[in-house]
This record gives structure tokens, C-alpha cells and sequence, in this order.
């Protein structure tokens, strides 16, 4: 029988962006909603936040019994694992973004005073974090804290708001140091967990899928023609004679055209309630496909949505000036004050990755998001700005389902069995 022994371990854990981290500081000094930053003026995950990712991907009783009951009064309890922050390194370099968002209507004409910007941050550098967990061998909570972080391993977190938009998604890589005592004592007083180089010999945790909680639907996209997805700009220009874009496309830390998950989610809404419009669907289907989105029927962002939307980013396509004049519509003559230069992107190749949490959607409701993903293909379907002048069309060219390679006209049939 192995002997009860005391143990302290040590996790080094390290987080690198996939996609724009939008983790609020809750003031607006440079836009509506600004990032959180460290003294040094760096992004970072505090422990809290942290600590409420993982705390999420358990059960009720599993969170409990390793991060401590939150109830009010005698059956409070303490957390068994020390969260730290996840920072970045001194000197990492940082492309801080400021992005816009708009309110739409049904008809996607911007709904007045719906106007705001937000800042984003990027980084290839990753961010690290330790967690500490102190207890006995036999503890009934150590077995939870491997497996969580094991499966975090696999399938990486996502920290922030409007992560089922695509924002804040990471990678996690993951080590572990143990020290058993009184064996170990030296060595533990000599250990500094704020020094990664501590961690040299530390043994990796493997990654270990969990039990997946949600379907995966991977359309490889070709974009036909152009599209924009607006960032307005005051740029000058060197060139006297030329002037600077007015607006261009949102782009990533990579410099590349990116169509965000915000759009994504806000195409498929409106165009998934169009087609109930369209089939005679009762108010209340409507309000059922608001609420997938996390939408309430008058419009206002009430819940988690059920899908997830990453954000696409475009290769492969080229970038081009355009300046015009706005018209008057009684004259045809050129209106006063409206000369405006414009940067849109034309072709290139992305993938739309939308994740859609197990039993959250019904088989209707699989079926009109499904037969939006077509019309996508057929052009019905649009994103971005500017649509009606024919930007924002794109083809699809392969589809997978869960990894499975799935053909176009066996969509709904697959999306019908995932809902049973």
C-alpha cells in the first residue's frame, strides 16, 4: 500500500493567442472599453479570471470540492489551489488594436447611439501563469486538478469577453513540478516559482481531450470578389497629391484581413430570422434563434450564446484604393463634402469555424443554420460592409464536421442527426 505523504505542486502554465485578447479593465480612457494592463502597461489574465475558466469546465461538485464552495455562510470553503496571474514577459511586444462595433437592425442599417469602440491586443509571445496546490497524497481533489489541466492542455481556454465571438482563444501548454515532503524540503525552499527557468525540469502534462461539450463546423472559404469589414483611419499621406483611406479593412497582428466573429454571428442571426420570415415562423421560433445568439427579442444581450463564431482571417488576397463621390439623388451632381477614399480587400482563402454547444440547438433550428451556411455558398448570404454594391460574397469549398470531411448536400442531413 503506498504511503500518505504531503505534497506541494507547482503547474506552469503558459497561454499564446490564437485569436485578439478583449479583457476589459473596466475604464475608457482610450476607447468605450479598454484592455487591462499590468504596471508595466502590458495585457494580462488576472488569477480571478483564470481561476473562473477552469472552475467553469467542471461539475458543480468537482469545483467545489477543488476551488472551494461560494456559497454564503457556514459552508463556505477555501480553495485548494493559489491562482496566480498570467503575464507577459518584460519587453514582449504588443499590437494593441482599436476596433469598432455598431448596433444593426433586422434590415443591417445601424441603429442609432448603437455606436462604440473597444481595444484589442495581440501577441505571439506567450503568457504565464502558475498555479499551486498544497495537500495530501490521497486528497480526492488532486486526481480533478490533473485532469483539468490535462484537458485544458488539449483544447486550449479562452479568456475575456465575447469569447463565443471568437476573442481571446489560446493555446495551453502546460508543466508540472512536485515536491514531497519531508523528502523534499531542501529542494522546495530553494525552488522560486516566480522564476520560469525553475521549471527547466519539470514534467510536461500531456493533453487529454475531454469529453467534448460541443460540435465543430469547418467551412474552408474562397471569397469572390471584394469585401470589407470597415476600420475607419486618419491616416495622411506622404504623397501631397494622394490622400490616405478614410476606412480600410479590419486587420490582425499579422497584417492581415480578418472578418470577425461579430459579423459572422450578426449575418447568420439576421439571416436565419429572415428565412423564418420568409417560411411564415411564429414570433416564438424567432425568439428561439434569438436566444441561440444570447439575444433577447427586444434585441439586447442577455445570455451566453449557444454558438461560437471564431474570427476568420484572410490569406491570399490583395488590397486596393478606391476614392469616390457621394451623388445627390435629384441633381446626379457630386454633393458637397462627400469626396471619400476607401481600402477594400478583393479574393483570397479563409476558413469559418462555428461551434455549437451539444443539445443547445433543436432540429429545426440545426436545419435553418445549416441551410445558412448554403446560402452562404450561393451568395444569398453576405458579410461585412457594403453588401449591396456585391462586396462580402464567398464560396465553400470543403466542409468538416467534428474533423469528418462532410459533403455540401449532406449538410442538413448531418446537422439533423447531430441534433438528435
Amino acid at each position: 500500500r503506498k504511503m500518505r505523504e504531503k505534497l506541494k505542486l507547482y503547474y506552469l502554465c503558459r497561454f499564446t493567442q490564437l485569436s485578439p485578447l478583449r479583457l476589459s479593465g473596466g475604464k475608457n480612457d482610450r476607447t468605450d472599453n479598454d484592455l487591462m494592463l499590468d504596471s508595466r502597461g502590458l495585457p494580462m489574465i488576472p488569477g480571478s479570471a483564470l481561476a473562473g475558466v477552469l472552475r467553469s469546465r467542471l461539475p458543480r461538485e468537482d469545483a467545489d470540492l477543488l476551488f472551494g464552495k461560494n456559497t454564503v455562510g457556514n459552508d463556505m470553503t477555501e480553495s485548494a489551489v493559489l491562482v496566480g496571474d498570467a503575464a507577459l514577459p518584460a519587453g514582449a511586444k504588443v499590437r494593441f488594436t482599436h476596433r469598432d462595433g455598431v448596433g444593426l437592425d433586422e434590415r443591417k442599417i445601424a441603429i442609432p447611439k448603437a455606436k462604440y469602440d473597444f481595444e484589442t491586443a495581440e501577441c505571439s509571445v506567450p503568457y504565464t501563469a502558475v498555479i499551486e496546490w498544497s495537500g495530501w497524497s490521497d486528497d480526492p481533489a488532486l486526481p480533478l486538478l490533473d485532469a483539468l489541466l490535462a484537458g485544458a492542455a488539449a483544447d486550449g481556454l479562452a479568456f475575456g469577453g465575447r469569447t463565443t465571438r471568437g476573442y481571446g482563444r489560446m493555446a495551453a501548454d502546460v508543466c508540472k513540478k512536485a515536491f514531497h515532503f519531508p523528502a523534499d524540503v531542501d529542494a522546495w525552499l530553494a525552488f522560486d516559482s516566480d522564476d520560469v527557468n525553475s521549471f527547466a525540469d519539470a514534467t510536461p502534462v500531456v493533453g487529454r481531450e475531454t469529453f467534448p461539450q460541443e460540435d465543430v463546423l469547418c467551412a474552408e472559404l474562397r471569397m469572390m470578389g471584394s469585401f470589407i469589414v470597415r476600420r475607419y483611419t486618419s491616416d495622411v499621406s506622404e504623397n501631397e497629391d494622394k490622400n490616405g483611406p478614410d476606412y480600410c479593412a479590419l486587420e490582425n497582428g499579422k497584417g492581415r484581413p480578418v472578418l470577425p466573429g461579430t459579423g459572422w454571428a450578426g449575418a447568420f442571426r439576421h439571416h436565419m430570422l429572415a428565412m423564418l420570415d420568409e417560411m411564415g415562423g411564429t414570433e416564438q421560433e424567432k425568439k428561439a434563434v434569438n436566444a441561440l445568439f444570447g439575444y433577447s427579442g427586444d434585441g439586447i444581450l442577455k445570455k451566453r450564446s449557444v454558438l461560437t463564431f471564431d474570427e476568420t482571417e484572410i490569406s491570399g488576397g490583395q488590397a486596393y484604393i478606391l476614392t469616390r463621390n457621394a451623388l445627390d439623388r435629384f441633381t446626379a451632381g457630386t454633393a458637397s463634402k462627400a469626396l471619400y477614399t476607401s481600402c477594400v480587400q478583393q479574393g483570397g482563402q479563409g476558413t469559418l469555424t462555428i461551434r455549437l454547444r451539444k443539445g443547445a440547438l433543436d432540429a429545426s433550428q440545426q436545419q435553418l443554420l445549416g441551410a445558412a451556411l448554403l446560402d452562404l455558398d450561393r451568395g444569398y448570404l453576405t458579410v461585412g460592409g457594403e453588401n449591396s454594391v456585391g462586396r462580402g460574397r464567398a464560396a465553400v469549398i470543403t466542409l468538416t464536421l467534428n474533423g469528418r470531411p462532410l459533403q455540401k448536400e449532406n449538410l442538413l442531413h448531418a446537422l439533423a442527426e447531430v441534433a438528435k
